[in-house]
């Protein structure tokens, strides 16, 4: 299947952003042996989520320009106070990808799956997302990954959540 891997650093935590670089290299480098066909990584911190994903082995990703440009910017949006300690948590989330439905040459179909209001991975296959979608007509299908019926869902509950 797919490799995942996360971590949460709450407010108050030590930010050191080399040591925050090396260990997502080791993350991503530890999870590539479950999925080298794609790789992707989300960042979410003040508020917002940044999302970066390439259809290309972790090892490759990790060396691209403009994952080093992606990482210095999601580095340097962290509020981190005069203490060297976050001032807002942040939550990362990695994914090294096993093609199991959408090809990895469409960016949409690598995780993470990001749809209106939800981003997230996913590790297994969706056996029965086709009877989902016709289940849920409400939701569009715009991907050709099995995964994206599981964040539209999430999307469309969590609007009908008051």
């Amino acid at each position: 299947m797919c490799g995942i891997f996360g971590f949460i650093a709450s407010k108050g935590s030590r930010c050191d952003r080399a040591a925050f670089k090396d260990a997502l290299g080791d993350l991503f480098r530890l999870s590539e042996p479950r999925g080298r066909e794609a790789s992707g990584l989300v960042v979410a911190a003040n508020g917002a989520a940044q999302v970066f994903k390439r259809g290309t082995s972790p090892s490759q990703m990790l060396t691209s320009k403009e994952y080093s440009v992606f990482l210095q910017a999601s580095l340097g949006r962290l509020r981190v106070g005069g203490d060297g300690r976050l001032e807002e948590p942040v939550a990362v989330i990695g994914h090294c990808r096993l093609v199991t439905a959408g090809s990895e040459a469409i960016s949409g179909n690598n995780q993470p799956i990001i749809v209106d209001h939800s981003v997230g991975v996913h590790n297994g296959i969706v056996t029965n997302d086709k009877a989902l979608w016709r289940r849920h007509p409400e939701i569009k299908q715009a991907l050709d990954s099995d995964s994206e019926v599981i964040f539209r869902l999430i999307d469309r509950h969590c609007a009908e959540t008051p």
